[in-house]
């Protein structure tokens, strides 16, 4: 199980949870949030690849 963390510096987006909806969710302001506290082994790789990918590097991973 992967531990993902969505920092304060999350500018909304929409990035994580359009191409990753098994991993992330919105709020109703549009700011990213982890679906699940941890995130199972099948979906590690979507959630390493949004942190990679994020514009301004708010979300982590940790394993």
């Amino acid at each position: 199980m992967m531990r993902v963390t969505i920092h304060d510096t999350c500018i909304a987006c929409r990035r994580c949870y359009v191409y990753y909806p098994e991993v992330f969710i919105r709020d109703r302001n549009g700011y990213a949030h982890p679906k699940r506290e941890e995130v199972a082994d099948e979906w590690a790789e979507m959630a390493l690849d949004a942190a990679e990918t994020c514009p301004v590097g708010a979300i982590d991973c940790e394993e």
